[in-house]
């Protein structure tokens, strides 16, 4: 038996979960992308929630009414200035039609609960996980005996394997397959699923089935094996006595029945699982490498006490980088559904805000795929929202009488219309724009030409189909955009005076900043795209109009570039979302070279601490880095670890004990686990940034990432390995292009000077600004130091 081995691949807690009545909160997680398995870390009793990323509650999908009439109503009110009743016109003519559709939310599949007999007191308590093999484990002494459990979910055998291993026959255990339990027992959907749900044993097998609230069948199989302990069965049960090694095997089945058989015949070893399993999880979690030079083997709980004593150690920083790849890796599979807010590992029956949301964090969550070397998982994303076009075209017909896509920013995957009845939801049009975004860029990054064609192309037309109809020109020739929202904002002068902190209470206005940023990124690439294929051609001059009629951004009078640009419209800073903010990040129509950039810092700087999230902390310190701003943006995730994070690293909505680093909340925090993805990629923007035309290598490092090490890691165009020590004055790196191009590269500040390259590829140079002509499969090798080879002075 080998007990855990500290690494900066493993990650490790002194402590078991600790969330009176939700352990699930605060469990160790594995996962192979559709499968997921959360554990509590007990001793005496254990147990391990089951979850299908398949596995959805929720109603009927019920037609959506024509209301496309009140768009003109809503337009009138608007030019009429009665804001206020414009606001609620189209949700108002929902909800008086008797629509009524309600979201989904992911349902618990199983827990299987363990109990140990004579079992007294236990010492050297240890749980971790091995990122690198996707292995949970635990290990403690009982009476001068070792027990440790290790737990993976296969990518290559799709179930879930748990081993319990002693230093002698010491074990006593039950097993049993049972519903999660639930927090709010009166929950009507776990009565439901508890009403419905049976077990029953055949051999050496627990079968575990309930119903759906769509009355499918789900459920589990168990088969308990032992080379040395006795197993009997006992009602619902199995028990296994005088054990030093027993072997668990899970299969789940979402609509369907189990096949047991199958299950049966499933006769190796942990380590024949394990072996077949680790090279599919491994090459994706090696696909991109990042090496900090800190490591001393800390447990989580001492890495997060020394980030509240003022700043994340760098081994926090890698091991959070590390950790949030993991989960993604974990959550996520190319053939299945999207990444969701609480991964594969929810405990609850209604879990607050566990749709995938489309005007901010279902986005974050993909933010650092490309750069990340894990473009291939963007697959899901796309295929889930292209494979809704038809739902998504009836709501842009319906609503708005507009041809084209309308993507309601909730759905869920039972629920593709309309599922939050108000108006901040209702009356954003800005989620297929955002969208598009990913496609656009998946295309850029992997070159796949069937793809485009089949998918990119036919998304993005549909997007910008729905905008031609939308939009309307105002008597300047500019487009005008209403209603149009800035997500979740309201502004200032349609704030209650004594409720300041108001969630929206106004948010239809004209041309909010983000609306124009994302119209005019769609058509720009959209038009380089078909001019490059040659594909409709007809409508390039539309497009074009469109784009040349964006106006410019205004800025207010605090000197920051307005959230809206109607002056109807006061700025409001008491707020979480950044969305005026898009033309900086997530997009990059401005960079640190645009003489507008400091207007947009302005807006950032101005934003008020208290009214941020854990999400909001890590999207700023992504926009901070594209300002080449590194100390604000590792403040920003300073501010994250020390507010809105638990120590198994899962992250929060929202900090709940007053300390006043985000805004407050009745209920409990919410799991939101786009931040620990969003952390992920202010690393990465911290450390690079890329755009179809520019490279900046280093443009945000921070004071306490002075040294570091990358491979593996992309760019629009190729990929790159970079190592740098700045208190030595070295830096090297190597470019390998994938296509044939020209960038520009900006070098980091410390070694411009003296910069080495490989001259060939060298078209100019200007300052810190080296521009490049690159062909497929050429290295371009830059470095400041004689001992790079085969590079010549520039």
């Amino acid at each position: 038996m080998k007990l855990i081995n500290k690494n900066i691949n493993v990650i490790t807690m002194k402590y078991p979960s600790s969330w009176h009545k939700a352990l699930w909160r605060e469990g160790l997680v594995s996962g192979n992308g559709k499968i997921g398995a959360n554990v509590y870390g007990g001793t005496k009793r254990e147990s391990v929630l089951i979850n299908h990323s398949a596995l959805w509650t929720g109603t009927e999908c019920n037609p959506l009414p024509d209301i496309s009439g009140s768009l003109t109503k809503t337009r009138q009110a608007m030019d009429n200035r009665d804001f206020n009743t414009a606001n609620w016109i189209l949700t108002n003519a929902l909800t008086e039609s008797g629509y009524n559709n309600e979201r989904g939310y992911p349902l618990p599949l199983a827990e299987l609960n363990m109990s140990f007999t004579g079992f007294t007191g236990f010492s050297d308590y240890l749980r971790a996980v091995n990122m690198e093999t996707g292995e949970v484990s635990s290990q403690f002494r009982e009476k001068d005996v070792w027990v440790k459990k290790d737990l993976f979910v296969s990518r290559k055998d799709d179930m879930i394997l748990l081993r319990i291993q002693a230093d002698k026959p010491f074990l006593d255990a039950v097993f049993s397959l049972d519903v999660p339990t639930a927090t709010d027992s009166s929950d009507k959907t776990y009565q439901y699923v508890k009403e419905h749900s049976r077990t029953e044993i055949d051999s050496n097998i627990i079968i575990y089935k309930s119903l759906n609230t769509n009355k499918k069948p789900y459920g589990a199989a168990v088969k308990i094996e032992s080379a040395d302990g006795d197993i009997k069965n006992i009602e619902n049960r199995i028990n296994v006595n005088c054990a030093s090694d027993i072997l668990i095997k899970i299969k789940v089945f979402v609509n369907g029945c189990p096949d047991k058989d199958k299950l049966k015949f499933e006769n190796n070893s942990y380590e024949y699982y394990l072996n077949r399993h680790i090279p599919l999880h491994s090459a994706l979690y090696h696909s991109a490498e990042l090496n900090l030079f800190e490591n001393n083997d800390l447990s989580n709980e001492e890495l997060m006490l020394k980030a509240y004593s003022g700043k994340s150690p760098n081994e926090l920083i890698e091991k959070l980088w590390r950790y949030g790849r993991y989960l993604f890796i974990s959550g996520s599979s190319k053939d299945g559904f999207p990444f969701s807010m609480y991964g594969l590992w929810c405990g609850d029956y209604k879990a607050v805000w566990s749709h995938n949301m489309a005007n901010e964090n279902i986005q974050m969550m993909y933010w650092h795929t490309n750069i990340g070397n894990l473009e291939e998982l963007n697959k899901a994303l796309l295929d889930y929202y292209i494979s809704r076009l038809d739902s998504f075209k009836e709501c842009a017909k319906k609503l708005y009488g507009c041809n084209g896509i309308f993507i309601p920013a909730g759905t869920t995957p039972n629920m593709p219309l309309p599922c939050q009845l108000v108006p901040v939801i209702i009356n954003w049009t800005g989620a297929a724009g955002w969208l598009a975004q990913y496609y656009y860029k998946y295309y850029s990054y992997t070159g796949d030409t069937e793809y485009l064609h089949s998918v990119v192309l036919p998304f993005m037309k549909a997007a910008a189909d729905f905008y031609e109809d939308f939009i309307v020109f105002d008597k300047n020739g500019h487009i005008k955009i209403y209603p149009s929202v800035s997500p979740e904002n309201s502004p200032l002068n349609f704030i209650p005076k004594d409720n300041v902190d108001m969630a929206h209470p106004m948010t239809s206005t004209v041309n909010s900043t983000m609306d124009l940023a994302i119209i005019k990124e769609l058509f720009t690439n959209l038009i380089e795209l078909c001019v490059e294929h040659n594909i409709y051609g007809n409508k390039i001059k539309i497009w074009e109009k469109i784009v040349n009629s964006i106006p410019e951004y205004s800025v207010n009078k605090d000197g920051a570039v307005k959230e809206w640009q109607d002056d109807d419209f006061e700025d409001r800073y008491y707020h979480r979302h950044l969305s005026h903010i898009y033309p900086v990040f997530p997009g990059d129509e401005i960079t640190t070279n645009d003489d507008m950039v400091s207007v947009f810092e302005k807006a950032v700087d101005l934003r008020d601490i208290s009214a941020q999230t854990g999400w909001s902390q890590a999207h700023m310190a992504s926009i901070y880095a594209r300002f080449n701003r590194g100390n604000d943006a590792m403040d920003c995730l300073n501010n994250l670890v020390r507010s809105c994070m638990q120590t198994n690293f899962f992250t929060l909505h929202n900090d709940w004990r007053r300390m006043d680093l985000s805004l407050e909340m009745d209920s409990a925090a919410p799991i939101q686990l786009d931040a620990s993805m969003g952390y992920v990629n202010a690393v990465q923007e911290m450390i690079l940034y890329s755009s179809k035309k520019l490279i900046k290598l280093l443009p945000a490092l921070s004071d306490n990432m002075q040294h570091g090490k990358i491979t593996g890691w992309r760019f629009e165009g190729g990929t790159i390995d970079m190592e740098w020590n700045i208190p030595q004055n070295e830096f090297k790196a190597e470019l390998t292009a994938s296509k044939t191009f020209n960038i520009i590269i900006e070098l980091p500040p410390f070694c411009a000077n003296n910069m080495i390259c490989n001259s060939k590829n060298i078209i100019s140079q200007n300052g810190r600004t080296v521009e490049v002509k690159l062909t497929k499969g050429d290295k371009l090798i830059l470095g400041n130091s004689e001992r790079f080879t085969n590079v010549q002075e520039i």
